[in-house]
């Protein structure tokens, strides 16, 4: 597969996330995330990067350098977040790997539900080094 900025997100791409290392964020011992972890400000979609056929070795020093080495980091697979159902859009505004998740075509905001889907079908590839309170 060869990435292209704008293209459809196609099923076997992984959505990543940095997320930070707040307590309300992490299960217990940091291997999987709440749901809290999916919520967003008011009127703005749930910010992930595409894989862009990047490994996870890559990705994983990208997000240290922008987002800071204490941070824990979670994938989703496109086609499990469609099943949810949820609307993947690119949106590569800033950085040509990101894109977001949102409620429906017309809606947003992801309801509870989805929020709570998401974090069960989550995959930690990045265990923040310390939870805090």
């Amino acid at each position: 597969m060869n990435f292209r900025v704008n293209s459809e997100i196609t099923d076997n791409e992984h959505l990543l996330r940095a997320v930070k290392p707040w307590r309300r964020f992490w299960k217990k011992n940091a291997s999987k995330v709440s749901s809290a972890a999916f919520k967003e400000k008011k009127d703005k979609g749930f910010s992930v990067d595409r894989d862009g056929d990047r490994d996870f070795k890559e990705i994983i020093s990208s997000f240290e350098k922008r987002f800071g080495d204490d941070s824990g980091i979670i994938t989703l697979l496109a086609e499990k977040c469609r099943a949810i159902p949820t609307y993947l859009i690119p949106k590569p505004e800033h950085n040509i790997y990101h894109a977001e998740i949102h409620n429906s075509e017309t809606e947003i905001i992801l309801s509870p539900e989805q929020r709570d889907k998401l974090s069960q079908i989550a995959s930690v590839i990045k265990t923040p080094p310390q939870i805090k309170s």
